[in-house]
């Protein structure tokens, strides 16, 4: 049979701003032009027909933020060689998200044909309206050191020094025998010692059994006298 829609708000919405209409043979769309925050509401849907059928719904209205752009970036200062470090820029302008963010190191923009060691993601958080990029250094040298700038479509820039450590991870020192074959030395407090004290230790050896044979000697000859 023929159905009749009506619709029942909060009794706060100018009809002008508000109509009602079918979106297809089973649905029908309530809209409201240019909300506000007096339009918050519980609104009842009644169907008449044959059957009677009503629905309700919550409206709620959520208050426009302020434009207020922001970008934060944060990360590590000093990275090991050869490990991967990781930068983060995040941006919002209050009401809306960034258009895009663009990185530079010490100046210059970061793509892949002159850093192909870096690697860039973005993706955008739909309850703070942040455009979030970070960056991935992939195996970093001591060329990846230097300032990182990230820098949203507002022109707000955030900066990071980046610097890679390059040391060794022992104090392991190389050498060659004469045969050609390696040795090394780890200079440490009690291999020092022992490795100096050894040739002392050998020639004091050496002038006790001397001594011990020369007593030996003089034993002898005094018992042929005799």
């Amino acid at each position: 049979g023929q159905r009749a829609f009506s619709l029942h708000g909060p009794g706060r919405v100018d009809p002008g701003r508000a109509s009602l209409g079918p979106a297809s043979e089973s649905h029908w769309d309530l809209r409201i032009r240019n909300v506000a925050l007096d339009d918050e509401g519980q609104y009842l849907c009644q169907i008449n027909a044959n059957k009677k059928s009503v629905r309700t719904v919550q409206l709620q209205i959520t208050e426009k933020p302020p434009y207020n752009p922001v970008i934060t970036i944060e990360g590590k200062k000093f990275v090991e060689s050869a490990h991967t470090a990781y930068i983060r820029c995040n941006a919002t302008e209050g009401n809306r998200f960034p258009e895009d963010i663009d990185w530079f190191k010490n100046g210059d923009k970061i793509d892949s044909m002159s850093y192909p060691n870096i690697v860039i993601t973005k993706y955008r958080s739909e309850t703070t309206l942040t455009l979030v990029s970070e960056i991935a250094i992939m195996r970093a040298s001591a060329r990846d050191s230097g300032t990182y700038i990230c820098r949203s479509s507002e022109e707000l820039i955030a900066s990071l020094d980046v610097n890679v450590l390059v040391a060794d991870k022992s104090n392991v020192k190389r050498g060659h025998f004469s045969n050609g074959t390696t040795h090394s030395d780890t200079q440490t407090g009690t291999d020092e010692f022992i490795g100096n004290s050894s040739p002392n230790r050998r020639s004091g050896n050496l002038f006790y059994f001397f001594v011990v044979w020369i007593l030996c000697l003089i034993c002898q000859s005094n018992r042929m006298v005799s």
